[in-house]
């Protein structure tokens, strides 16, 4: 081996040691920066979820300063600038200014694409999910996702854009070719609600398979999502509310009887119980006396009408309705209907339900929580 290649392997080794040392001290430094940001180690903070909304607890609130700065500006300027600016209404028109109010090249114009297609899932409700999107400048090869159930416990889906512009859910395993896609996370659920560090954690990651792809990133705004959502579950230690009334029979009645009359009246059999629904909600059913399905080959001499008026948009009406079928129940049998004390239901007792059903309703809309509504839902 002669001098001049000795000298070329020395440059070549000196330029190594140089990258390698700056990747080392540009590791530490973001460390350190996540760190300083939010106020502990980094390894920490998928663990920590402190929030439990049945207990009330308040959490400690760390600025969401944004962890990327100079290095990765730096980096890509045009791309980063976006996280800046990347309030996302909504799923369908989350540009409201037409694509043609933007350069054809701009970010603003490729997201007011990406969001013009349609998205055939279920609607991405802002005030209770976390949303990133994400496109890329050309169809990419992908199988595998960053993995974020290791930063969350919350629910959350992947829909991908395949290259002929069609929406999938994400499977994991399988292969796609894709030039973009969706990533919702659930903010809340009956555990509490999502620490924003872990947010922020599974917003670097995405960033991270992003910009390896020289895809573009923007996300929904979580902070005033997180903020209507805690002042709104401070109500809920009073929002759970559950009817009950009995019918009482003069003489059993035998369970093919009441099954066929129960039908007849519209009623759903599952699992037992008698579900009255509307657009797939149950509004009330119908069980035995200790809450149990109704079985064949038993006779019955009393029942019981159950109905979560929390799960109910229009709680008055269900009253109605269940007043409705009783009345209806004993025309067509010997019986009466009894209270949740089986003591026996007159006129005064329905009216002072109704009135206070109705109060309860007002209450909660009060406290702007939508009764029947997808929060009640994921809490309850």
């Amino acid at each position: 081996m002669n001098q001049m290649q000795l000298s070329i392997l020395s440059i070549v080794g000196v330029l190594v040691l140089i990258i390698v040392g700056y990747l080392w001290y540009q590791e530490i430094k973001f460390k350190k920066m996540v760190a300083k940001n939010f106020d502990y180690k980094i390894d920490d903070t998928i663990n920590e979820e402190k929030i439990l909304f049945m207990e009330g607890a308040a959490e400690k609130e760390n600025d969401t300063k944004d962890i990327f700065k100079k290095d990765i500006i730096n980096q890509n300027t045009e791309i980063a600038n976006l996280f800046n600016d990347s309030n996302v209404q909504n799923n369908d028109t989350s540009n409201t200014e037409s694509i043609e109010t933007f350069p054809e090249d701009s970010m603003e114009a490729i997201f007011a694409k990406f969001n013009k297609i349609p998205f055939p899932f279920e609607k991405v409700d802002l005030n209770l999910d976390y949303l990133i999107n994400a496109v890329f400048e050309e169809s990419i090869k992908i199988k595998i996702f960053p993995n974020i159930s290791s930063l969350t416990q919350k629910k959350f889906k992947i829909f991908i854009l395949d290259n002929n512009n069609v929406w999938f859910e994400y499977r994991k395993g399988d292969k796609y070719i894709i030039n973009g896609f969706k990533l919702i996370v659930h903010l809340v659920d009956k555990h509490g609600i999502i620490n924003k560090a872990q947010i922020n954690m599974i917003y670097k990651e995405i960033f991270k398979f992003v910009m390896q792809y020289h895809g573009y990133i923007e996300q929904s705004d979580f902070d005033n999502s997180i903020s209507k959502i805690k002042s709104q579950i401070n109500y809920l230690p009073h929002l759970k509310l559950e009817l009950e009334l009995y019918l009482i029979l003069k003489n059993k009645i035998n369970y093919t009887n009441l099954a066929s009359f129960l039908i007849a009246s519209k009623f759903t059999k599952i699992e037992g119980r008698f579900h009255y629904l509307q657009d797939g909600i149950t509004q009330f059913m119908i069980t035995d006396e200790n809450d149990i399905g109704l079985e064949e080959n038993h006779d019955y001499s009393l029942l019981k009408i159950v109905s979560n008026l929390h799960f109910i948009h229009n709680p008055t009406m269900v009253v109605e309705k269940i007043l409705d079928f009783s009345e209806h129940f004993t025309h067509s049998f010997e019986s009466r209907l009894l209270t949740r004390n089986k003591q026996l239901f007159t006129d005064k007792e329905y009216r002072s339900l109704l009135r206070y059903v109705e109060d309860y309703a007002n209450s909660a809309k009060k406290h702007g929580i939508e009764l029947g509504g997808e929060l009640v839902h994921r809490l309850f």
